[in-house]
């Protein structure tokens, strides 16, 4: 008797193992193509990073920060908006986040994910 509900738990682990891999494989596929969205958006990322030098030089900076400098600096508001049309600081944080990396000649990179103020970001030229 033992051994019959054995071999039904093993059937079952199999079957969780298919199911969690097939929930895996589409989670995957969505991340990709969330990543290749991502990169359709370059020529506006790499405007934003252009905008956010120019005010920050390389220095480290919030999402929070961002927007607030954007209500007096109608072109950073512009590129942020072209990118999202609601922005909040943790939209726009989570975005940046997402969006590391190297655009044209300017680099984004999270200098410190959790500081008190909320992750930090640098932006630096190639």
């Amino acid at each position: 008797m033992s051994e019959a509900i054995t071999v039904i738990e093993d059937d079952e682990r199999r079957c969780n193992c298919g199911q969690m891999k097939a929930t895996l494989d589409i989670i995957l596929k969505e991340l990709r193509e969330l990543k290749m969205s991502l990169r359709g958006n370059e020529p506006q990322i790499t405007a934003l990073l252009s905008a956010i030098y120019e005010i920050f030089a390389g220095a480290p900076f919030t999402a929070a920060w961002l927007l607030e400098e954007s209500l007096d600096n109608p072109a950073l508001s512009r590129h942020i908006t072209n990118l999202m049309p609601d922005p909040t600081v943790k939209r726009l944080s989570g975005f940046l986040k997402r969006s590391t990396g190297g655009y044209g000649n300017y680099i984004l990179s999270v200098t410190n994910k959790h500081s008190r103020e909320g992750a930090m970001f640098r932006v630096t030229i190639k």
